[in-house]
């Protein structure tokens, strides 16, 4: 294995953005594929080959998953919110908590190209952009530093992953990479438990 990324073979990269979001240097780029999935691209001249990037990927580090975890189902009882979501509308009632108490969402939206990426919003009136597109694959882009400096500046942050294959190891990623308890959310809570999260 080389001292970098880009000797991880493309069939095996998940294009989750890790290595991406974890480069001290910016040194690389993800670039599509003509099948229109994206992956890394080392800009070896900037790469100083500290390895972050191997240590960040989930498919070279598989992170611990847990196969004793339930999965629990749930949707919003407001049948409107429930029919403008892909997610049954949960996501869209436990942001709307988050952007009340003035923390910040993520989720994919579209852009003007039809390009599916993760932005963030501030406000419910942006709400409506990062409802609908729960199973497409996403860019993730810069996330992972907005969460960060979201999280310096002492405000809540919620991020809906689409890409559902890949949550458990965001979950542990993100604890990794912030040292902090992260909340995981569903109906199925006691209230114990939800007082905990």
């Amino acid at each position: 294995m080389s001292c970098n990324i880009s000797g991880l073979k493309k069939e095996k990269c998940y294009g989750c953005y890790a290595c991406y979001n974890i480069c001290p240097l910016n040194a690389i780029d993800m670039l599509e594929d003509e099948e229109g999935f994206e992956y890394p691209k080392v800009n070896e001249e900037k790469c100083i080959n500290c390895k972050r990037c191997l240590r960040a990927c989930p498919s070279i580090n598989p992170p611990h998953v847990n196969s004793d975890t339930a999965a629990y189902a749930c949707y919003a009882k407001n049948q409107e919110e429930h029919m403008s979501s892909s997610s049954g509308g949960i996501f869209a009632i436990i942001a709307r908590k988050i952007l009340k108490n003035k923390g910040m969402v993520f989720g994919a939206a579209f852009d003007n190209q039809m390009k599916l990426g993760h932005i963030s919003i501030e406000d419910n009136n942006e709400l409506y952009k990062v409802k609908g597109t729960k199973y497409l694959q996403s860019s993730i882009g810069t996330t992972f530093v907005k969460v960060k400096e979201n999280l310096k500046k002492g405000k809540d942050s919620i991020i809906l992953v689409p890409e559902i294959s890949l949550t458990p190891q965001t979950i542990e990623r993100f604890q990794g990479r912030f040292k902090q308890k992260i909340a995981i959310m569903h109906s199925r809570l006691s209230q114990k438990e939800r007082f905990q999260q």
